[in-house]
């Protein structure tokens, strides 16, 4: 047997393994492609300009207090779409009050019966309080949102609506950076920071502090650094 000679064994795993890199090296450049072309046609369309808060008047004092209230406990599941609508307006009224832009986006939804109350919404198995669906326009309203306070409820409706006018190929590219590079997790997401810092800024304009989850949220991805002034409760 001639020693000098590599087996055919060795030059069919050489082979497999030219094989394998190489399909590996056109995968990474073809992710590497489509990740390009979507934060191409994203910085092509642009952000969507947000439209900012104006604080809560001080001279409102029943918007003052709904912050604190809850004034949904009763609502139920089985309850009519009319029943939730008129327990959403004093939320409603405290958007209208900080963003009218937001309150006019819930009460187009509503008339186009794109707000889902009764279906429980999920994320990574966890009950979600709200979630905009963007690929179907939707609004969904979990049971736990009817048991947060007024003010609760207005800070998440408007980081639902910051969701409605993010542009849609900078979520997906986000998403799938962060899901290739392992880092999308329950934890939460660049799309998510962005949602949330605008939530920030909704409890802010109603001088609210913000609930346990948005600050846990906070503290898991690091956003304090981003905040110059914290919100200042008015009492």
């Amino acid at each position: 047997m001639d020693t000098a000679q590599p087996s055919l064994r060795i030059i069919i795993e050489k082979k497999r393994l030219k094989t394998a890199f190489q399909k590996l090296v056109n995968t990474a450049v073809m992710l590497l492609a489509l990740i390009g072309l979507l934060y191409m046609g994203a910085t092509l369309i642009g952000e969507h300009i947000v439209p900012a808060f104006k604080p809560l008047n001080p001279a409102q004092p029943a918007l003052l207090k709904n912050r604190y209230l809850i004034l949904s406990l009763n609502i139920q599941d089985s309850d009519s779409p009319q029943a939730h609508w008129q327990a959403l307006q004093p939320s409603l009224a405290l958007l209208h009050a900080i963003n009218p832009d937001i309150s006019r986006w819930i009460t187009q939804l509503n008339a186009e019966n794109r707000i889902i109350w009764k279906k429980q919404a999920t994320l990574f198995n966890w009950p979600v309080l709200a979630s905009y669906v963007w690929q179907s326009n939707d609004l969904y309203l979990g049971p736990g949102f009817w048991r947060l306070q007024e003010g609760e409820k207005a800070a998440a409706l408007a980081h639902e609506y910051f969701h409605y006018r993010q542009n849609r190929l900078w979520m997906i590219a986000d998403t799938f950076v962060e899901a290739v590079s392992g880092k999308l997790s329950e934890y939460g997401s660049r799309t998510e920071d962005e949602a949330h810092l605008y939530q920030w800024c909704a409890y802010r304009a109603m001088r609210m502090s913000p609930s346990d989850i948005v600050q846990g949220y906070f503290s898991r991805r690091k956003l304090y650094r981003f905040i110059l002034t914290p919100p200042v409760p008015i009492e």
